[in-house]
C-alpha cells in the first residue's frame, strides 16, 4: 500500500505538533495565563506594572478619582497606589482593581465638612473597583464600587466615602420633643 506515504504525514504531524508545544512553552514565559498555563480569550489576567503605566488603564484610574471627588463634597483625593489590578477583555475592556487613596479636605463652606469627624478622618483609604472602559462610547468608563468580603473598603458603591460621624439630632415633626 501506501506505507512510506503515510509514515512520512505521521512524521510531519508529529513534528509539527512538536514545534507548536514549544512555542506555546515560550508564550506561557511571556504573558500571566489562566486555566492550566493556557490563555483563555476573554479570560482575566493579572496586570503587570508595564499594562498599569497604559494610557487606556491610566484612563480607567483618573476616572475613578473623578467619581470619588464628585460623589464626595468634603474631600477631593489623590492617588497613592493601585495595589491589585486585572484585566479582561469584554465589548472593551474590564479593568479590577484596588488603589489607595489620600483624602484632602475641600474648599466647600458646606456646614457637614466643618464637622469634626469630617475634618479628622484623612488617613489613607482603600477602594475596590471595577471600571468597563469603551473607547468608542461615552462615557468612556463605566465605575462601579464594590464591597471586599473580609477586606476593606471605605467607598460605597456610588464612590462615596464612609465616615465615622454619628447622626445628629434631628427635631421630630412638630418640633422638639
Amino acid at each position: 500500500m501506501h506505507w512510506p506515504l503515510l509514515l512520512l504525514l505521521c512524521s510531519a504531524a508529529t513534528s509539527f505538533a512538536c514545534k507548536a508545544a514549544s512555542h506555546e512553552s515560550d508564550e506561557s514565559e511571556a504573558a500571566p495565563r489562566a486555566l492550566g498555563g493556557r490563555q483563555v480569550v476573554g479570560g482575566v489576567s493579572l496586570m503587570s506594572e508595564n499594562d498599569m503605566s497604559d494610557s487606556d488603564f491610566q484612563g480607567a484610574v483618573q476616572a475613578v478619582l473623578d467619581k470619588m471627588n464628585e460623589a464626595n463634597e468634603c474631600h477631593n483625593f489623590e492617588l497613592i497606589k493601585v495595589k491589585e489590578a486585572r484585566q479582561q477583555v469584554v465589548a472593551g475592556m474590564k479593568y479590577t482593581f484596588s488603589i489607595e487613596v489620600q483624602p484632602k479636605i475641600s474648599g466647600s463652606n458646606s456646614i457637614d465638612c466643618r464637622r469634626e469627624c469630617v475634618t479628622r478622618d484623612n488617613g489613607p483609604k482603600e477602594g475596590h473597583v471595577t471600571v468597563v472602559s469603551q473607547t468608542w462610547s461615552e462615557p468612556k468608563h463605566t465605575v462601579e464600587f464594590q464591597g471586599l468580603l473580609g477586606g476593606r473598603n471605605h467607598f460605597s458603591v456610588d464612590g462615596e466615602m464612609f465616615l465615622s460621624c454619628p447622626a445628629e439630632p434631628r427635631p421630630m415633626p412638630g418640633g422638639w420633643a
